[in-house]
Parts: C-alpha cells; structure tokens; sequence
C-alpha cells in the first residue's frame, strides 16, 4: 500500500462516524486503488452521504450488512 491511500484511509475512517458505514479500507476499482466503505443502509442512500472522491481515490460504495462481533 502507498503511504497515499495508507493517509487517505486513516482521514476518511472518520465516516464510521456517519449512521450506516460499517468499514472503511483500501480496495480496488477498475484496476487502481480505491476506498472501500461497507455499508449496512443501501448503497444509493449511502451515495448521497459520501463523496464520489476522496485525496484523489475513488470511493467505492458496497453493502456488507452489519458486523457484529461473535
């Protein structure tokens, strides 16, 4: 992981804040890396809450659920 996505990343896990994100971490989209949110609401409600971009990384909405611990 670059030290650019590794920074992204640990700024926009402030969005575990917002009701509905379960995760954030790097992913991949169309062959470069992303930010991966995992959501639990749908992804087109999420999509209005998040920016499309964040430090010039896509973000890639997907629905997970929600975790919970075992």
């Amino acid at each position: 992981m670059s030290n650019e996505i590794l920074t992204a990343i640990d700024e926009a896990s402030a969005w575990m804040d917002v009701e509905g994100v379960e995760s954030v971490g790097e992913g991949e989209s169309n062959g470069r890396a992303c930010i991966l949110v995992g959501v639990s609401r749908p992804a087109e409600e999420m999509k209005k809450k998040l920016p499309e971009t964040f430090h010039g990384f896509p973000v890639r909405i997907e629905y997970t659920g929600t975790y919970r611990a075992q």
